[in-house]
C-alpha cells in the first residue's frame, strides 16, 4: 500500500509535518473503517431484525471515516502555518509584533483540526458500541480494535488541542474551547462497555 509507504515515511522524517495530529486522524480513520467493515458483514437472514440499524452504522461509519481523513489534511495545513509564523523575521519591533500576532492566530487554527477529531473520534466510540451490541459476532474484535483506535485518537487529539492552548495568549478564547472540550463527553464508557462486550464474545465462543 504505497500511500500508507509515502505517509509513514513522511511522518518519520525530520519535517514538523505530517505529526500527532495528522497520525491521530487517521488512526480515527481506520477505527471507522474497521466498524464499517464489521458492520457490512453484519448481514443476512440471521441479522434481518437489525438490518436498518446495521444500514445506518455502515453510512455513519462512512461519513466519519471521511471526515477524520480530511482533519489529517487539515491539520497538516494549520501546523504548517504555525511554523511559517516561527520562521518570521523579528529583527524589529514591528516585526515581532506582526510575527506575534500571526503565530498567535496560528496557534487558534492549530487548534480546531484536533479539537472537530475529538468530536469525531467520540463518535467513532459511540457507533462501535451501538454495533457490538447487534453486530455480527465474529466481527466482534474488529468492532472492538475500532473502539480503542478511535480513543486512542481522541486523547491524542485531546493533547494537541491543549499543546496550543497553552500558547495562546486570548484567555476568553481558551476559556470557551476549554468549555467545549467539557461538554464533549469522553470515550471510555463506551469503549470499556464495548471491550466487555468483546470479552463476553470470546469467553463463550472459547466456552
Amino acid at each position: 500500500m504505497p500511500e500508507i509507504e509515502r505517509f509513514l515515511d513522511a511522518l518519520a522524517s525530520s519535517s514538523p509535518t505530517p505529526g500527532g495530529g495528522a497520525a491521530a486522524a487517521y488512526a480515527a480513520a481506520m477505527g471507522a473503517a474497521l466498524v464499517g467493515m464489521a458492520a457490512r458483514l453484519t448481514s443476512g437472514r440471521r441479522f434481518q431484525k437489525v438490518r436498518n440499524d446495521v444500514a445506518h452504522i455502515v453510512e455513519q461509519t462512512s461519513d466519519l471515516r471521511r471526515r477524520a481523513e480530511s482533519l489529517a489534511e487539515d491539520d497538516q495545513t494549520a501546523y504548517q502555518a504555525v511554523a511559517d509564523a516561527q520562521s518570521m523575521p523579528r529583527a524589529t519591533d514591528e516585526e515581532r509584533a506582526r510575527r506575534s500576532r500571526c503565530l498567535q492566530e496560528a496557534l487558534k487554527g492549530a487548534a480546531r483540526p484536533p479539537l472537530e477529531l475529538m468530536h469525531c473520534s467520540l463518535a467513532v466510540t459511540r457507533v462501535a458500541h451501538q454495533l457490538a451490541t447487534i453486530g455480527n459476532p465474529a466481527l466482534i474484535t474488529d468492532t472492538a480494535s475500532g473502539s480503542l483506535l478511535a480513543t486512542a485518537a481522541f486523547r491524542a487529539a485531546r493533547l494537541n488541542v491543549e499543546a496550543n492552548l497553552h500558547l495562546i495568549r486570548d484567555r476568553e478564547w481558551v476559556a470557551e474551547i476549554r468549555g467545549i472540550m467539557q461538554t464533549m463527553g469522553d470515550p471510555a464508557g463506551w469503549d470499556a462497555e464495548t471491550q466487555a462486550v468483546a470479552q463476553n464474545v470470546l469467553r463463550a465462543e472459547s466456552g
